[in-house]
């Protein structure tokens, strides 16, 4: 069966601004070949065996040529498979779908077009800044910044040959705006005006410039903009640049030459539409040493005109209670993923960071045999602490034994009623053992003579668990299968520490006590209370508040793990005792009471 390209928008940064359709074809495909800028959430919606292949080009590190992309489309897809090629923004706003889609076209490939939400009107949105308004800006002009010197009649293809560029809005009547600049595209927005109309809101503008520059590196850095910058001011009032910040200085003269005031109103959007999204407000002469100020980089979008004093007015997305925030979730093996789509939502940025693995039972395959030939004699499995029945049975899993298999036939005790409870969320049925071996309650739930009984105790590791001993006094046969906690994941905890220590974390949520005994296996404690004494720390369940103490480690939020919503909640209380600071302790500053609720 012929296989087919399908060129994806995948949005502007946000994963969940990809279309429906968009989300279908990524959980279809075989393959996928990726830009640098697309989130690796949407890769995550990909099937097993799909190939995923970056072919992303950021400045100075291109890792594949646009005729080896259209190569490897054309390839790919002529072995049958259902490519993905999955563009940042929409595959047709510069972002070379039309050339990778003519490639298809030439070598008989079959091909489809899934449009996206391109950064150019999104990170200009989520920043408060409409680039359409009624009574401010009435189009939007998009501009490529770097048409090929070779020859800007003609776009490249991936071959020798090439075609005509086809511009919308070639055919203008007299009354209309100048044609845009060289490859451009207009979207006008027709109105009537009325006398009412001026000034009602700002100013009177003329309309909207969009202006979207490649990600392309394709041009040396010293080279011009190939943009004409007295056309595009005269066509419209608003100016949106993506990828302009290596040019700030070129783009500011050119705006200063073509008629912008230098008192009007620029916006530099750096991550728009993301968590991490920064805003810097500025005018036409004054941008570039602002920006460069506050230290914004790559990927921005810049916005010039009228449109940007609305930012004032329609700012809600930076506004949220949490925005700014990033905050770690030192992970065990439970994904927080849920807790982190609700911080998201709150405008925090969710780091989810690997902290801890379940202890395997048998590591080797002697071991996992000499376990289940001490299973197969017993007749009797005890817990002796309920705190180990999580790890026995997730141990079990990580070593690739079914407990129901070596459970089976098995009277399960509990030494306590915690550890019978802790039985049945696994689903399986365990008796109360109390008092003396040699009793008539402890026989009744043991079931038969204890010298006829042959027991596994499940222990803490290096531990021997006082039930033991009274069962080898009474008769019984007694093995130990020691269970052992949890391993500090090394490759995460290294990664939080480097996050901690370049202060690139406001809070530390840490979910459970094995989480706490990993992280103290590794650093140690004198390490670990450097490592967490300057920032929010959250502390998920009463073992972690437990464990963080015994380590002299004080949590600022306590028993926030139940539920999502409870998180938030608490972390917005928090944060509002506060008064509002991004960073959170200083050198000598006293931390905030710890909070319940």
């Amino acid at each position: 069966m012929p296989g087919k390209v399908y060129l994806v928008g995948a949005g502007p940064g946000d994963p969940r601004l990809i279309t429906v359709r968009g989300k279908e074809l990524i959980e279809r495909a075989d393959a996928i070949l990726f830009d640098a800028l697309i989130s690796t959430q949407l890769l995550h919606w990909a099937k097993d065996d799909c190939q995923k292949i970056y072919v992303g080009k950021r400045a100075g590190a291109h890792s594949s040529s646009q005729n080896e992309i259209n190569a490897e489309l054309v390839r790919l897809a002529r072995a049958g498979l259902m490519v993905v090629r999955l563009k940042g923004g929409d595959p047709f706003v510069f972002g070379r779908g039309g050339e990778e889609a003519l490639a298809c076209q030439r070598a008989g490939v079959d091909f489809e077009f899934v449009p996206g939400v391109t950064s150019a009107f999104a990170a200009p949105a989520t920043a408060g800044i409409p680039v359409l308004h009624r009574e401010v800006a009435g189009s939007v002009l998009v501009l490529h910044g770097r048409l090929r010197a070779r020859d800007e009649s003609t776009c490249s293809t991936g071959d020798e040959e090439a075609i005509p560029a086809a511009h919308e809005g070639e055919a203008h009547s007299s009354g209309e705006p100048e044609p845009p600049p060289r490859g451009g595209i207009v979207i006008k927005k027709h109105r009537k005006r009325s006398a009412e109309d001026t000034g009602v809101l700002l100013s009177e503008g003329r309309d909207s410039l969009a202006v979207e520059l490649s990600d392309s590196t394709d041009s040396a850095e010293d080279t011009p903009l190939s943009i004409d910058w007295a056309a595009a001011c005269r066509a419209a009032d608003t100016l949106v640049l993506l990828m302009g910040l290596g040019k700030m200085e070129e783009i500011r003269e050119g705006l200063l030459s073509g008629g912008r005031p230098p008192d009007q109103a620029v916006a530099v959007v750096q991550w728009g539409t993301m968590p991490m999204q920064r805003t810097v407000v500025s005018t036409v002469e004054d941008f570039p040493k602002m920006v460069r100020a506050a230290g914004l980089g790559s990927p921005a979008v810049i916005v010039v005109g009228e449109v940007v004093n609305l930012r004032q007015h329609l700012n809600v997305f930076e506004n949220r209670p949490l925005f700014g925030w990033r905050i770690g979730f030192a992970e065990g093996e439970d994904s927080h993923q849920d807790f982190a789509d609700a911080l998201v939502e709150a405008g925090a940025q969710p780091l989810l960071i690997p902290c801890a693995l379940p202890g395997a039972i048998a590591t080797t395959p002697e071991e996992k045999q000499a376990i289940l030939a001490q299973f197969r004699d017993a007749t009797h499995v005890l817990l002796s602490d309920a705190g180990l029945a999580d790890a026995f049975f997730k141990g079990l899993a990580a070593s690739g034994l079914v407990a129901e298999s070596l459970l089976q036939g098995k009277r399960l005790l509990a030494a306590t009623q915690e550890g019978v409870d802790a039985f049945s969320v696994f689903g399986f049925e365990a008796h109360l053992v109390s008092g003396r071996p040699k009793g008539a309650a402890f026989e009744e739930a043991f079931g038969m003579p204890v010298e006829d009984g042959h027991v596994v105790v499940l222990e803490g590791e290096d531990e021997w668990a006082e039930s033991g001993d009274a069962l080898e006094e009474a008769g019984a046969i007694v093995s130990c299968l020691p269970i052992t906690g949890a391993r500090p994941h090394e490759p995460g905890i290294a990664k939080l520490a480097e996050l901690l220590g370049e202060g690139g974390l406001e809070a530390v949520f840490v979910p459970n006590a094995d989480v706490v005994a990993s992280l103290r296996r590794v650093w140690g404690e004198e390490q670990m209370l450097q490592m967490l004494k300057s920032i929010v720390l959250v502390a998920g369940d009463a073992g972690a508040l437990t464990a963080l103490e015994s380590a002299g480690v004080a949590a600022n939020i306590k028993n926030a793990g139940a539920e999502p919503e409870k998180l938030v909640r608490k972390l917005i209380n928090f944060r509002s005792t506060l008064g509002g600071q991004r960073t959170v302790f200083t050198e000598g500053q006293s931390e905030p009471e710890a909070t319940e609720d």
